[in-house]
């Protein structure tokens, strides 16, 4: 697919993409400009390191939706497991402790 975009999207797709913090919806907005640019789905894949399946839904997302609908962000997280006063526990520990790796601090949560 190559040429899609209008000069109008190609300047509001690279505006947005320097104002994002979120790397993953920012290679977002460069996997469509690449496609633009007729970059094919193998060669946007090894750039960017995301599988092809991925990238096409990129593409239907922003040319269904438009911007929004290719920044659209559906994660929401898991459900914790903790009580309340261990999560509580939790917070006052990470106050007092910084960690900095995610399996530090699952491991003080199964200790305690």
């Amino acid at each position: 697919m190559r040429d899609f975009l209008t000069e109008e999207q190609i300047k509001i797709l690279k505006i947005t993409h320097k104002s994002l913090k979120d790397k993953k919806l920012a290679d977002r907005i460069k996997a469509v400009l690449m496609l633009h640019y007729g970059f094919t789905y193998s060669q946007i894949s090894k750039a960017l390191l995301l599988d092809e399946v991925t990238l096409r839904r990129y593409l239907k997302n922003f040319l269904e939706k438009g911007l929004d609908g290719l920044l659209e962000y559906h994660y929401s997280g898991g459900k914790s497991s903790l009580t309340e006063i261990q999560l509580q526990k939790l917070k006052t520990y990470l106050v007092e402790n910084t960690q900095t790796k995610a399996k530090d601090v699952v491991l003080y949560t199964q200790l305690t």
